[in-house]
């Protein structure tokens, strides 16, 4: 079986994945890590990495968001509420995921995985396991929920 993971390049979200990552290539099972700016998270780790989004930036990103969006930069580094949901937070992770959309999709479609894996902020995981009809899991980040994040981050 073919196993994609895919997260925004942030050292907590793809350290996450890497467990995971190896369990199914112990298993026997070909894995494949999607990610942009920090490749060298994946290969360090032992893992077969592809940049979908070479020249990303997410320092830029962010502070684009939040330039772009006062309001939203107000709220940015509030504490998630007692409800733990971060949709409230899907306007940086919209920012996040866009430059990302164009290569994972060009990845699934060469490399047809079996199962999408993806950290809880990457609704382009979401879209490449919808894109081919595949089954996906969601790695979730702490106790968060993620409510409505990814229809309002797509």
């Amino acid at each position: 079986m073919r196993v994609l993971f895919i997260s925004v390049p942030a050292a907590s979200h793809v350290f996450t994945l890497v467990p995971l990552a190896w369990a199914f290539r112990s298993a026997g099972h070909e894995v494949l890590v999607a990610l942009a700016e920090r490749p060298e998270w994946a290969t360090g780790a032992g893992l077969p990495v592809v940049d979908v989004a070479p020249g990303y930036d997410a320092v830029a990103i962010a502070q684009k968001v939040l330039e772009d969006d006062p309001e939203f930069a107000e709220t940015w580094f509030r504490s998630v509420g007692p409800d733990r949901d971060i949709s409230p937070r899907a306007p940086m992770f919209a920012g996040f995921n866009r430059p990302l959309v164009p290569g994972t999709m060009e990845v699934v479609d060469q490399w047809r995985p079996d199962l999408v894996v993806y950290e809880q902020t990457t609704t382009a995981g979401a879209m490449a396991a919808a894109r081919l009809g595949v089954p996906a899991v969601q790695r979730n980040l702490g106790p968060f929920t993620t409510g409505r994040t990814h229809q309002l981050t797509a």
